[in-house]
C-alpha cells in the first residue's frame, strides 16, 4: 500500500468551547459594565452595588468535533444599574439640616460634608435605599452692616471690646488690621472698612 497520510488533526472539543464561553462572557461583562457607565450623566452616581449583569445568550455556530484549529464564539451580555443625581442627594441633607437650625443660625456651607452607603437594593424593581451621613457647620447671623458701622472711627482696643461686648462668645478670634501701618483707628468712611468673617 503506498501514499496516505500521517499527521495531527485540531477539532473543537467540549471544554474548547466551555473555556471559550467563559473567557468571552467574561470579558463582555466588563466591557457592558463600561458601556453603561459611559452613559451615565456626569452629574449622576452609579451605586456600585446597584448593578447587574445577565447573560442573555452565548453561542457559537461550531459544534463540539468539528475539525479546524479555530472558531467563532459569541454573547450577549446585559448590564443594568441604579443611579442617582448628587446635587439631589446634597439639597436632600442641606434641606433637613436647614430644618433643624435655630433662629438666627445660619449654614456655613464650606463645612457641607455627605456620604452614603447603600441599603437595600431592587434593580429590578428601580429602588435602592440610601443610608446618609451628612454634616454641616452652622453660625449666629451677623448683621455685617450693622458692625461694620459700629466701628467706624475706633481704634484697635475699642474695636476688640465692641465686638467683645456685641457678639461676646460667638468670636473666637478678633484680629484687626490697619493699612497704611500709621493709621492707628478705622476710617469714618463706612465704605472704606471691610469686614471679614473666618470659620
Amino acid at each position: 500500500m503506498t501514499g496516505g497520510y500521517t499527521g495531527k488533526i485540531t477539532k473543537v472539543t467540549d471544554d474548547d468551547l466551555q473555556g471559550a464561553n467563559d473567557v468571552l462572557v467574561k470579558k463582555s461583562t466588563a466591557e457592558a459594565i463600561d458601556a453603561l457607565k459611559s452613559q451615565i450623566p456626569s452629574d449622576y452616581t452609579l451605586i456600585d452595588s446597584a448593578l447587574s449583569t445577565d447573560t442573555v445568550s452565548t453561542s457559537s455556530p461550531t459544534k463540539s468535533g468539528t475539525v479546524t484549529d479555530k472558531f467563532n464564539y459569541q454573547s450577549t451580555i446585559k448590564a443594568s444599574g441604579l443611579a442617582f443625581k448628587k446635587s439631589d442627594l446634597d439639597q436632600f441633607a442641606k434641606d433637613y439640616i436647614a430644618s433643624q437650625l435655630q433662629n438666627g443660625e445660619k449654614l456655613l456651607d464650606s463645612s457641607f460634608q455627605v456620604s452614603y452607603t447603600a441599603g437595600t437594593v431592587d434593580v429590578s424593581g428601580g429602588k435602592a435605599t440610601l443610608n446618609l451621613t451628612f454634616s454641616e457647620g452652622s453660625y449666629q447671623n451677623v448683621d455685617e452692616n450693622s458692625v461694620v458701622l459700629s466701628l467706624l472711627g475706633k481704634n484697635a482696643n475699642q474695636i476688640n471690646q465692641t465686638i467683645s461686648s456685641n457678639m461676646g462668645d460667638q468670636v473666637s478670634k478678633i484680629k484687626v488690621n490697619f493699612w497704611p501701618f500709621w493709621v492707628t483707628s478705622a476710617p469714618a468712611n463706612q465704605k472704606a472698612v471691610k469686614l471679614e468673617l473666618k470659620f
